[in-house]
């Protein structure tokens, strides 16, 4: 699993209710890294994960749940908020390199300008590749321009992949785009799923047959003709007429 889909994980089971995901509570920062520490995680070679049986990348086992607790880990880390942030930076030092990557993408998401120099230090002298493109992943996230030099020579990093975070967070750094702010402290609304957030609903999509809500006697048909800049066709040919939900 990479980066991006454990987000994208973390950001699902958010929404859902913590006795759906684990039976196991909430005990703070240090119950979370030792959970962490506590799993066997399979081997890493070149910055990528190996089959322990097969001696081969990737993993063959669909009961392997390495994914699980790396996603449960952060998600937990994340909702402890900016107050988890001085055990993370400890953890930065870790002798488990799983409970670094971890602690450096959760810092990463938190936007936590306190972390700076430590995620700085693990940029250039982390001895694992996947922990110092972690660590550069998260300097770009968290957007203080002042370490975008030790970003900037990260580019000269022997592993390739941190050669390129590197360039991905001077980048964001240059041009001031850091992660979305709203990640920075977190508060009812920041773990929400889209559609369950207060403000504006998109517009949905209506069958012909159907008229929409708060029209009388009117049908989407009838009106085809002139809305042709917002209707459109279905893959199967069907007439569609986007109306705003909120009408």
């Amino acid at each position: 699993m990479n980066r991006r889909q454990i987000l994208t994980s973390v950001v699902a089971l958010t929404a859902l209710p913590i006795r759906s995901v684990t039976a196991q509570p909430l005990h703070g920062t240090a119950s979370v890294l030792d959970r962490i520490r506590a799993h066997e995680f399979q081997p890493t070679r070149d910055g990528f994960t190996a089959d322990r049986a097969l001696k081969k990348p990737g993993v063959a086992s669909l009961e392997d749940s390495d994914w699980k607790v790396r996603t449960l880990a952060v998600r937990d880390l994340v909702k402890a908020g900016n107050p988890a942030a001085p055990g993370l930076i400890a953890a930065l030092g870790d002798e488990n390199p799983h409970v670094r990557y971890l602690s450096a993408m959760a810092l990463g998401i938190l936007r936590s300008a306190s972390a700076v120099p430590a995620l700085e230090n693990s940029l250039r002298e982390d001895k694992d590749s996947t922990v110092r493109s972690q660590a550069a992943i998260a300097l770009g996230q968290i957007g203080e321009k002042p370490s975008l030099a030790a970003v900037r020579a990260a580019k000269a990093d022997p592993d390739r992949d941190v050669q390129h975070q590197a360039e991905l967070a001077a980048y964001a750094l240059e041009h001031n785009k850091p992660a979305h702010r709203n990640w920075r402290e977190p508060g009812p609304n920041w773990m929400r799923p889209p559609s369950k957030r207060p403000g504006p609903k998109p517009p949905r999509l209506i069958s012909p047959c159907q008229t929409p809500r708060g029209t009388t006697g009117s049908s989407p048909i009838s009106k085809e003709k002139n809305t042709s800049s917002s209707s459109g066709s279905s893959p199967t040919g069907a007439r569609f007429v986007m109306v705003n939900s909120a009408s």
